[in-house]
């Protein structure tokens, strides 16, 4: 029996463009633009899956992370956080959970 929706991160490749994970699958894809990325993702979810198996939905969640500092200013974080140099900000990856039990 097919589930109903598969969840991919996406983020800002590091090349440019774009690149995704699905959360709890082993199917990933990168991509120049957001409509050849959806293409692939389809084609990606479609090789993955036996037909009778393929979730009906894909979830593009596109994560652009950012810290910025609320209190001394960046060199006060960057002495908090343990040697980044003057204007540098702690950069945090974002934890995405994976499918909920029983999804």
């Amino acid at each position: 029996m097919a589930f109903k929706e598969i969840l991919f991160r996406v983020e800002d490749g590091p090349e440019g463009g774009y690149a995704a994970c699905a959360i709890g699958y082993p199917i990933a894809t990168t991509a120049a633009t957001w409509q050849e990325l959806k293409d692939r993702a389809r084609e990606s979810v479609a090789a993955y899956f036996d037909p009778a198996e393929k979730p009906k939905l894909i979830n593009l969640h596109f994560v652009r992370d950012e810290v910025v500092a609320v209190g001394p200013g960046p060199e006060g974080v960057a002495a908090q956080e343990g040697g980044l140099g003057p204007g540098e900000l702690p950069v945090r990856p974002a934890i995405i959970p994976g499918p909920a039990a029983g999804s």
